[in-house]
């Protein structure tokens, strides 16, 4: 079994997606990232069978069973949590659904409010009940559209570790604009703007091609001019060095400091993160 989208495109007036090609693996969650409106949810649609594209194939097993948390809320809101949870049981033939209703009650800390309806639910409540239908029938392909939508801290960490936990020898595809909730899940990803790949392939990969990271030391004139060849500025009372990605650069600015003999407080190298790398890829200088 596999899961692959070979050269997909979908055309409008204009094109929304242009050649998308990836392929899935198990227990290797991948990212779709992009800005709102780059085409992340209609490769996501086209993947399911939504929508169908200009040209371009995918291939996903019947086998497969699917779970989808949609970007659009998915849920009944004059209906509770509780009724949420066993309609969708009963649509995935679970055979006992009381010990699996329980366990998602549990697991997404939704006990207090399984007879309220979700309409009283706040943002961030409701999609936690979104999850928990999508994931009920034990999906082999888990695809989920902007999951974090709504979420504060606590529930992003809770998700986080739900979807670490269910995507265990699974398929599992992530689309999202907040890049930095997908770096600790996913190793690679997919970066799209206005419907066209950025780049794509595995992000420490993408980081040492594209990244640009940082050195910060105190403030100091004479250090800037003897690192007169590396891109630099003041930021506030330090000296803000960009150093590249590739490991020769920064042993360069680390002997032209020891080689100054300077009384530094304080050394620190910033690695770049995948927001930054996504902004960079789209034209802007290194952060």
């Amino acid at each position: 079994m596999s899961v692959t989208v070979n050269g997909i495109t979908k055309k409008y007036d204009r094109i929304t997606v242009d050649n998308i090609s990836f392929e899935l693996e198990k227990n290797n969650p991948y990212a779709i990232l992009g800005r709102n409106g780059s085409g992340k949810s209609t490769i996501i649609k086209i993947m399911l069978g939504l929508k169908k594209p200009t040209c371009g194939q995918v291939n996903i097993s019947k086998d497969l069973k699917i779970g989808y948390l949609p970007e659009e809320r998915g849920i009944y809101y004059d209906s509770t949590v509780d009724e949420h949870l066993d309609l969708f049981a009963k649509l995935s033939h679970i055979k006992k659904i009381e010990p699996v209703k329980k366990y998602w009650l549990e697991r997404l800390e939704l006990e207090k409010f399984k007879d309220l309806k979700l309409k009283f639910l706040s943002k961030g409540t409701a999609q936690k009940v979104q999850l928990a239908i999508t994931l009920i029938n034990d999906p082999d392909l888990i695809i989920l559209d902007e999951p974090f939508s709504g979420l504060d801290p606590i529930n992003m960490s809770l998700f986080i570790d739900v979807i670490k936990e269910k995507s265990a020898d699974k398929y599992t595809i992530i689309s999202s604009h907040q890049m930095n909730q997908v770096e600790g899940l996913c190793k690679e990803v997919l970066f799209l703007n206005q419907g066209r790949v950025v780049a794509q392939g595995k992000i420490n990969d993408l980081k040492e091609k594209f990244g640009c990271n940082k050195i910060r030391v105190p403030y100091n004139e004479e250090l800037q001019k003897e690192l007169f060849d590396f891109s630099t500025y003041q930021e506030g009372n330090e000296l803000i060095i960009k150093a590249g990605y590739q490991e020769k650069d920064y042993k360069r600015i680390l002997r032209k400091i020891m080689d100054k003999n300077l009384d530094l407080s304080y050394l620190h190298y910033d690695n770049i993160a995948l927001n930054d790398l996504f902004i960079q890829l789209l034209g802007g200088d290194c952060y």
